[in-house]
């Protein structure tokens, strides 16, 4: 029974995908990510409202409705040394400190597109806001990069098909990639570990009430 719900599930999920349409978006010079076509680049008052940081992202869009985020986000210190795996069990540890109450849908160390990414898909709990999160990590020249896609628990079946979409479709060609540097952002120090960057993503959905 619980393999037949599942394989169900995963049709549905097939069908809502395929029911919408997509384009190629450039994020920077060296990364591409194909978004449905209602998502569009967040307002600098919104991510400032929304996403309180000392460090404006790299890119952040939000569905037609606003019910919906994914952003871009890169650390502007190096964490030398460190490989995926390594990230991996440091962000879990994190995130399982971060919140109330975390429940993994997928966790662990996956290939997409050729490049090896830190992967957790899971709902959250924090002081009575309940979200669902899909987030990888990678590495580039020793800086962390961060894929984020984020809605309210209650829409999970609705949006979790095309997060996975999303996800997926994730290209860095690190021969070509270009970090533009914010000079404003130049003398402030930004989130830069594991924890600082969960703790803004939950004062966030504090602050958002999604």
């Amino acid at each position: 029974m619980v393999k037949k719900s599942l394989f169900i599930l995963a049709v549905l999920s097939l069908l809502i995908s395929a029911n919408v349409s997509y384009k190629k978006t450039k994020i920077a010079k060296g990364i591409t990510v194909s978004l449905p076509s209602g998502f569009v680049p967040m307002s600098d008052a919104d991510i400032a409202a929304r996403y309180p940081s000392t460090k404006k992202p790299l890119a952040m869009f939000t569905s037609s409705k606003k019910d919906a985020d994914f952003g871009v986000n890169v650390s502007k210190t190096k964490v030398p040394g460190a490989d995926v795996p390594f990230l991996h069990k440091t962000f879990k540890a994190t995130i399982l400190e971060s919140f109330d109450e975390v429940n993994f849908i997928q966790e662990g160390v996956k290939e997409v597109n050729g490049r090896l990414f830190s992967v957790f898909e899971y709902t959250s709990e924090a002081d009575g806001i309940e979200k669902y999160i899909h987030v990888m990590y990678t590495l580039h020249k020793s800086k962390v990069l961060v894929f984020n896609f984020s809605c309210d628990k209650s829409l999970l079946n609705e949006w979790k098909p095309i997060s996975e979409y999303i996800m997926a479709s994730v290209k860095i060609n690190d021969a070509k990639l270009k970090l533009p540097e914010d000079p404003s952002q130049k003398h402030v120090p930004p989130p830069q570990t594991p924890l600082q960057i969960l703790e803004m993503q939950k004062k966030t959905s504090k602050k958002s009430g999604k």
